[in-house]
């Protein structure tokens, strides 16, 4: 479920567009942050793979977000599934560990977070997860129509 939340009359199609990213970046960030705060997975950058990937508004956002480096890999789109095999390598014992990766993959751009970005998305957060909250009941009665 999602929404629209504060749209007023000088609010066009890419700044719904751009809310989209946001809110995906947003909501992968609160998982983000709670893995953070229990001190899980803690790392100074990311790598981003996948469609989402492509977007440079998505890319900007994660950082800003996240406030770290997003690290964008040649292969965006096989990525994931070369990901998954270097995995199961790893699983039967074909592979040591997963440094392996390092000769599949390489690094093409890295996104770094804007400070200014970062302190806003901070106070966005707050307002974010509120408003989730504020519509968990309203998500949960909609979820009775599909």
């Amino acid at each position: 479920k999602g929404a629209f939340v504060g749209l007023t009359m000088r609010h066009g199609a890419n700044d719904m567009k751009r809310a989209v990213f946001e809110g995906i970046a947003m909501n992968m960030g609160v998982i983000f942050h709670i893995l953070q705060e229990n001190k899980i997975g803690l790392q100074d950058s990311m790598v981003l793979i996948g469609g989402g990937a492509n977007s440079p508004v998505l890319r900007q956002a994660m950082a800003d977000i996240y406030e770290m480096d997003m690290l964008i890999p040649d292969k965006l789109d096989e990525a994931t599934s070369m990901g998954a095999a270097i995995i199961a390598g790893r699983g039967v014992g074909v592979y040591q560990d997963f440094d392996v990766l390092d000769r599949f993959l390489s690094i093409k751009e890295v996104v770094h977070p804007v400070k200014e970005n970062t302190e806003f998305f901070r106070e966005l957060r707050k307002v974010f997860e509120e408003c989730y909250f504020a519509l968990e009941k309203v998500n949960e009665k909609l979820g009775r129509f599909e």
